[in-house]
Formats: C-alpha cells, structure tokens, sequence
C-alpha cells in the first residue's frame, strides 16, 4: 500500500534520511564548486551551494521535502518504508534534480 500523505510528512523526523540527504548535498555542492563557470546557471548554483555548506541544517529540512516528494511522485506504490530506505543513488539523483528547482526560486 502507498505512503499516505500523513506518512509522507512524518518521515521528514527519520534521521537516517536526513543525514543521508545532507551528505548528498555536501557532495552536490563540492561538485557545483568545482564545475567550469561555463555551466549553464553557474553563478545561482553556486551561490546555492555556498549557502547549502554555509546553513547545511536549515537547508536540509527544504531538500529534504524535495526528496521525499519526488520519490514518493516517481514511486507511487512506495510503502513509507521504502522510502525511508532509499538508496544512496536515489537520494543523491534527487539532491541533484534539486538544484534546478531552488535557484529557479
């Protein structure tokens, strides 16, 4: 059976999760520092990762919304189980997708 939504917003409490996102978003924003100015929105992403490094646990309760619901949207079925244990390779894909949403503001 699907996660109800009210399951869906008691995972945002999962630690397991939270610091798995905020590890994700460590290496997100290393990776952002790191790429060629030429990247296409390079100076909001980067603006977006200095922020991500400098405010990880304020910025980590809105990525990790994102998170949640982007699984949950892509894995309809999902028991709130499976959500709270997804993989690395999700939740990094998902930190990543979430970069375009937030300097998009």
């Amino acid at each position: 059976m699907a996660a109800t939504l009210d399951q869906i917003h008691g995972i945002l409490t999962d630690t397991g999760l939270q610091n798995k996102v905020r590890g994700a978003m460590c290496k997100t924003a290393v990776n952002i520092k790191n790429e060629s100015a030429a990247t296409d929105n390079h100076t909001q992403r980067l603006a977006l990762a200095k922020e991500w490094l400098r405010n990880l646990e304020q910025s980590a309760d809105e990525v990790q919304k994102y998170v949640i619901a982007a699984y949950a949207l892509a894995n309809a079925e999902a028991e709130s189980e499976a959500i709270t244990a997804m993989a690395d390779t999700d939740i990094q894909a998902h930190v990543d997708a979430s970069v375009s949403v937030f300097i998009a503001g």
